[in-house]
Order: C-alpha cells, then sequence, then structure tokens
C-alpha cells in the first residue's frame, strides 16, 4: 500500500491481498481479513481442481501394460 500500486495489477488481487487492505484500511477485524483470505484461497485450490480434472484425457490407458496404440491415439 506504502508503494501506491495500481488496485487494477493482478498482484493487487492475489489470494489475501484485497482482504489484508481491507484490514489496513480499518474496514474490516484482522480476523474477518484471515477468514476471507483463507476462504478466498481454498476456493482458488476448488478452481485449480475442477480445471484440472477437466484437462485429463477422456479415454483412460491401462497403466499397468499400455499397448504403444493406446498411448500414440492419446499423444497425437
Amino acid at each position: 500500500m506504502a508503494k501506491n500500486y495500481d488496485p487494477t495489477l493482478p498482484i493487487m488481487k492475489a489470494c489475501g491481498v484485497p482482504q489484508m487492505i481491507q484490514y489496513l484500511e480499518g474496514k474490516s477485524s484482522y480476523e474477518e481479513a484471515v477468514t476471507k483470505a483463507q476462504q478466498s484461497s481454498r476456493n482458488y485450490a476448488k478452481r485449480q481442481l475442477t480445471w484440472f480434472r477437466n484437462q485429463l484425457p477422456s479415454n483412460k490407458i491401462d497403466l499397468a501394460n499400455p499397448s504403444l496404440d493406446e498411448v500414440l491415439k492419446i499423444v497425437r
């Protein structure tokens, strides 16, 4: 805050930063800011897991005994 960064910069939107700024500006208590920052972090982690789950190929490879054809089908 002392450096007066533009509030629209990505770093100012990082998990926990908006909540701590509200605390430093006296708009929320420390406990409330920490609780909201923790919730923000959990929400972000859940979005990451959802994204990752949707990136996996729909056809599965038998990892115990993959055939070359199965592997090539997925990588192409």
